[in-house]
């Protein structure tokens, strides 16, 4: 995808529908993701777009919440029958490649898509989408009357055991939230680089592919993510005064993306954030300065690679 592809993309003359045009920034993801060489070329591929968005085209932002392909609505609309779904907290497009040429390595008939997670690509946002207060409520088969996922009749768990140790029912229909990814993120002052070796040496390990044969055991398979997470360390703007921005969004944000009951009384252009129920979340590469240096990987805002998610079918074996 090219810089000038990019601007056709989002910036078209006569444009097409909000949601047509986050379908097509869908398919580009996708491509970009699984034509990277490195995580830092992925980034590098995404300053223009993230930019473009943040400023000439915030519209979009503005029409994300409804317009987007959203994991969750894929989630609803595909999980009927015998099928299982391993949702890998934070797991993001860095990992997508990862996970395809493992598969094929291991002659897994394999596919890669890029949906979009809530507003804000957090967590929490992203379990109320299915229907469940927190990831934790998963657990154990604690599912509650309003999971949205195979109508509710399906086994459940939210775990962070090692791969190989989780533990799957023999019934049609499961749904496992796994808390790898977000668990090193939030481990520590890793950077992205340490991160993303961190979870490739998992994702070929032969204990992760233990647990998909296991999940795909009669049933097909998709595994995706919640939300994805940015590299902070590498974002390409950096909001400074005589602005009066970096007052409003210290006291607003601190070292956060995105806030709750967040009543903007400043108006910045181009517009720093987007307010949409209830939360106000930080648009495009930003950061600013914060007491003990602003986080090295962060997700909660509006950033392509924080509300990308890998959206990886299997067959049943």
């Amino acid at each position: 995808m090219t810089n000038a592809e990019w601007t056709d993309l989002l910036l078209a003359a006569h444009p097409a529908s909000p949601a047509v045009t986050w379908h097509g920034v869908a398919q580009a993801l996708a491509q970009l993701a699984l034509g990277a060489s490195s995580p830092e070329e992925l980034h590098r591929m995404t300053v223009l777009p993230d930019r473009i968005l943040a400023e000439s085209a915030f519209d979009l932002w503005k029409a994300f919440p409804t317009a987007a392909p959203r994991t969750s609505a894929r989630l609803a609309q595909w999980c009927t029958g015998s099928k299982a779904v391993l949702i890998m907290d934070a797991l993001s497009l860095r990992e997508m490649k990862v996970i395809v040429e493992e598969a094929k390595r291991r002659e897994l008939a394999v596919s890669a898509e890029v949906t979009f997670s809530e507003a804000p690509s957090d967590t929490t946002a992203f379990a109320k989408a299915l229907g469940t207060p927190t990831r934790a409520s998963l657990a154990n088969n604690g599912k509650s009357g309003s999971f949205k996922l195979f109508g509710g009749r399906c086994s459940t768990d939210s775990t962070s055991v090692p791969f190989e140790d989780v533990p799957v029912p023999p019934v049609p229909s499961v749904v496992i939230w796994h808390s790898f990814v977000d668990d090193l993120i939030h481990a520590g002052n890793k950077t992205a680089a340490e991160v993303f070796k961190l979870t490739r040496q998992q994702l070929q390990d032969d204990g992760f592919w233990k647990l998909v044969d296991a999940l795909r055991t009669g049933r097909r398979l998709v595994i995706t993510s919640d939300h994805g997470y940015a590299d902070a360390a590498k974002f390409s703007t950096e909001i400074k005064e005589p602005s009066g921005a970096v007052d409003f969004l210290k006291a607003n944000f601190h070292g956060k993306r995105f806030a709750e009951n967040v009543s903007p009384q400043a108006r910045f252009l181009p517009p720093l954030f987007l307010v949409s129920n209830g939360f106000c979340m930080v648009t495009g590469q930003r950061k600013w300065p914060v007491q003990g240096g602003f986080p090295k990987i962060c997700h909660g805002g509006l950033s392509l690679l924080e509300v990308a998610s890998p959206w990886i079918e299997l067959p049943a074996k």
